[in-house]
């Protein structure tokens, strides 16, 4: 299983239902999730991701409610010095 990654970068897959596949990613230096019409939290989000070094970024993924993008912001440790911001269904922490 993957469970370490520098950049994670998923945009613009008008398919992609799930990131199932990636339920075991722990670490990753990056994470842009945007643009995934149909990109659903029903199979979990990443549920084992504790770190993000840099920046996370979930954007504009219409499948995805505002509070399972929430969720992920919130269980993820924002280091000092980082924003967060929330806009419909949308989210970025930097």
């Amino acid at each position: 299983n993957l469970s370490r990654v520098g950049t994670l970068v998923v945009t613009s897959n008008p398919k992609l239902v799930s990131l199932a596949g990636l339920k075991g990613l722990k670490h990753a230096k990056s994470v842009d999730i945007s643009k995934n019409r149909v990109l659903a939290g029903y199979f979990g989000l990443l549920p084992q991701l504790a770190q993000v070094e840099q920046q996370l970024v979930l954007r504009q993924n219409l499948g995805l409610s505002k509070h399972e993008v929430s969720q992920v912001m919130a269980r993820i440790p924002q280091r000092q010095g980082t924003q967060a911001a929330a806009q419909g269904k949308s989210a970025a922490v930097q």
